[in-house]
């Protein structure tokens, strides 16, 4: 009795272990509202640039790149072929590094038996260089040829990825038969920030210059646009120590003067404001 129950406590643990192993390799939910499909829909192996597609081998018309072209009636598909190493391939050149979070694929379906699914082991890759590839993810997809979506964990970003289709429920060693109806590769697309509007130029042909003094004093001058630029031009140069300490003012005239000058110090000015305004 006691071995009985020595050995059911080993049976237990084993069947704790093989659950919490197959609840990881099943299909998860990727949280999706920030992640879109980085690879637009492809028209070609290498339309549109500078995206690329490489496939180990291709069956009746059925491209590489129709796994990208986010059509449901089309795929890529390999039949009874001889597996190479590693399982029939499907590669990617995204033209620059990016990271992705999750996956989604849909199998090719193949109508015969009960099974439609083209799909049963397979194992995604990294890699920046196409010869040194990192494991980011491998699965057992379930039989049928509904699309279903895989998290990847890892923080890591590549330029290049690739499937491996090592078996399907279709293939009969040696010789092997896979396709992916559609793959999308679901990262965070990061929209640029937009351009900022050049500042207008200046169309008016005055502008009213209001200088506020230390003091507090605040002196207003209508000027036209050449008169403002003289006087920016005298303020730029005296804050680098050049031209003289005071700039003259010719006032409107008003009243029996035949002259009015208005005097103002460099040393006295706190700031000054430019309102641009055509007559």
């Amino acid at each position: 009795m006691k071995y009985m129950m020595k050995y059911s406590k080993y049976i237990l643990c084993f069947a704790i272990l093989l659950t919490a192993f197959y609840s990881e390799i099943k299909p998860v939910s990727a949280n999706q509202e920030n992640l879109q499909d980085i690879v637009p829909e492809m028209l070609g192996y290498n339309t549109p640039a500078p995206f690329e597609i490489t496939v180990s081998a291709v069956s009746k018309e059925s491209y590489g790149w129709y796994a990208f072209d986010n059509k449901t009636t089309s795929g890529w598909y390999v039949e009874g072929r001889p597996q190479p190493e590693g399982g029939h391939f499907l590669k990617i050149n995204l033209g620059a590094v990016k990271k992705i979070d999750a996956i989604s694929l849909k199998s090719f379906y193949i109508h015969s038996n009960k099974t439609g699914a083209s799909i049963k082991n397979w194992k995604l890759y990294g890699s920046n260089d196409d010869q040194n590839w990192e494991l980011l993810s491998s699965d057992i997809n379930p039989p049928d040829d509904a699309k279903h979506t895989y998290q990847i964990k890892t923080e890591n970003a590549y330029s290049f990825y690739r499937i491996n289709i090592l078996d399907s429920y279709h293939s009969s060693a040696p010789l092997s038969t896979i396709g992916i109806g559609e793959m999308e590769l679901l990262g965070e697309v990061i929209s640029p920030e937009p351009e900022p509007e050049p500042e207008p130029e200046p169309t008016g042909d005055h502008a009213l210059l209001v200088i506020k003094m230390i003091s507090g004093l605040e002196k207003e001058f209508d000027l036209t646009s050449t008169e403002v630029d003289t006087f920016i031009d005298w303020y730029n140069n005296r804050a680098d120590g050049r031209g003289k300490e005071t700039y003259m003012f010719e006032k409107n005239m008003k009243g029996p003067f035949t002259a009015r000058k208005d005097y103002v110090a460099f040393s006295k000015i706190q700031s000054f404001e430019v309102m641009e305004y055509s007559k």
